[in-house]
């Protein structure tokens, strides 16, 4: 291969990799920003209390929390299909072009640290375990209050279930798939 192509496909690559890095900064922005949302919706729930009838704050909380872990969810599930990506495709390509030269052993190293008992914790449920307790907590609640109003709340306690199981089911593929993801991470990362 002559040398001008050779640099042409290697500087592309590069440009490619600093467009995707990008776009993982912007993802982990809006991650957190996710985390900013969240602390609204509490403020949201706390001042609501009191003037709403329980049953339909507690459904609220529960969708609400639903939400903020399928935003969560989505924004991992971008940065890891970049990673996969960039640890299966454009460093094999820039391996052809460079050699055996060493590129891009981050997630060598990351690996090696998600094998520490906490981070891999962390990163496999992180604050499902929170987000269980919320909507289980919401959960009784609603069927405390159904249980003495069922004839009154029945229909619109039908709509919230419905849109609670929807957004469960959606919320429950998509850590699957993230999960997913970062056990791909993990095995492409080659770690010895």
């Amino acid at each position: 291969m002559a040398e001008s192509v050779k640099d042409l496909r290697l500087q592309a690559h590069l440009y490619e990799y600093a467009t995707l890095t990008n776009r993982i900064t912007y993802w982990i922005s809006l991650q957190y920003g996710v985390y900013g949302f969240a602390a609204a919706s509490l403020g949201f729930i706390a001042a609501a209390w009191g003037h709403l009838e329980m049953q339909y704050q507690a459904w609220a909380c529960m969708l609400i929390l639903e939400f903020l872990l399928w935003a969560l969810l989505q924004t991992n599930f971008e940065i890891f299909a970049i990673v996969v990506y960039l640890e299966t495709s454009l460093k094999s390509q820039l391996k052809t072009l460079l050699g055996d030269y060493p590129i891009w052993d981050y997630e060598v190293y990351m690996v090696t640290l998600r094998k520490n008992k906490f981070i891999s914790y962390e990163q496999t449920l992180g604050l499902l375990p929170v987000f269980a307790v919320g909507m289980g907590v919401a959960g009784l609640f609603i069927i405390r209050d159904l249980w003495s109003n069922w004839r009154i709340h029945w229909a619109s306690s039908a709509v919230w279930l419905g849109c609670c199981l929807y957004v469960g089911a959606m919320t429950y593929l998509k850590w699957r798939s993230v999960l997913h993801l970062q056990n791909e991470a993990r095995r492409v990362a080659h770690v010895p």
